[in-house]
């Protein structure tokens, strides 16, 4: 885990090592991250269809007082390695393009959108997407995206309000296969401000299935509430 600036942070997350924390700081993506727009056809897989949410533990509060649901054999870290957010990751390995790096199969880290984005979760999804792709699955940790599908492009719900999902299947140029995917939503408080929920999940054996990250969406709640509104 590396410290890469102030508003930037190399955390430990999904496929590998996510830059997390305000991580649509104005980055965007570069050549090989592609278009991550036009949605893909066909049905979804079975297993990434959003299931029931059930009981597990939750992370501390953070960003719009909500936290995050601490699957079975996932962990949580600290404040200080979420940048301000909430972190929660499962799996570890040497970064295919840098072994001095740590990357994990699978993560989710919940923070602020990039205010300067826009105030439509489309539109801020759209944008901080093809971030996320360059941030987490660059030439630094797995030599880059070589090819990239768009799952699905959706409106959903989070902590009971509208939002809007972007989730890719990408292949890096480390040869590992791995979902990226944004999820952006008002802050259930009332504030007016967005939330962005990152995923980034390996595929294969030692991976969690993919239907964790919807597990984890529909999970995400205030501590002690279901998810309405409070404020």
């Amino acid at each position: 885990m590396a410290v890469g600036s102030a508003l930037m942070l190399a955390a430990l997350v999904g496929g590998g090592a996510l830059l997390l924390g305000n991580g649509a700081d104005g980055a965007g993506g570069g050549d090989d991250a592609g278009d991550a727009t036009a949605p893909a056809s066909g049905p979804r897989p079975e297993d990434e269809r959003e299931p029931a949410p059930g009981t597990v533990p939750l992370s501390r509060p953070g960003p719009g007082g909500l936290a995050l649901p601490v699957l079975p054999g996932w962990e949580e870290h600290p404040p200080e390695a979420a940048g301000g957010g909430l972190l929660v990751t499962t799996g570890g390995y040497p970064c295919p393009a840098d072994p001095a790096r740590s990357c994990v199969t699978a993560g989710a880290f919940l923070g602020p959108a990039d205010a300067t984005a826009g105030a439509d979760p489309r539109q801020v999804a759209e944008a901080d997407i093809t971030a996320h792709i360059e941030e987490s699955f660059g030439a630094a940790t797995y030599d880059g995206v070589r090819a990239q599908e768009v799952v699905f492009a959706e409106e959903t719900t989070v902590a009971g309000e509208r939002g809007y999902r972007i989730r890719t299947l990408l292949t890096t140029g480390a040869g590992i296969e791995a979902y990226a995917e944004s999820v952006v939503f008002p802050a259930p408080e009332g504030s007016g401000q967005l939330l962005v929920l990152r995923f980034g999940f390996d595929l294969g054996d030692q991976a969690p299935p993919a239907g964790d990250m919807d597990r984890i969406t529909a999970g995400i709640r205030p501590p002690d509430g279901d998810g309405s509104r409070t404020g």
